[in-house]
């Protein structure tokens, strides 16, 4: 039984630091994506501009 409340409490106490920490996660995600297509067009923009003005 007291293997199950440990577990129980565990669960719980991840629940929590989840529901606290994903949004900054989801932010920080969204961060790092939005840099990385950022990047990504700045490349794409440079090739274009390279190609029409050599």
């Amino acid at each position: 039984m007291n293997k199950g409340v440990k577990f129980g409490w565990m669960l719980i106490v991840l629940a929590i630091a989840l529901t606290v920490v994903l949004p900054y996660l989801i932010e920080a995600f969204l961060k790092i994506a939005a840099l990385i297509v950022l990047v990504f067009f700045g490349m794409v923009v440079y090739r274009i501009i390279k190609h029409l003005f050599p």
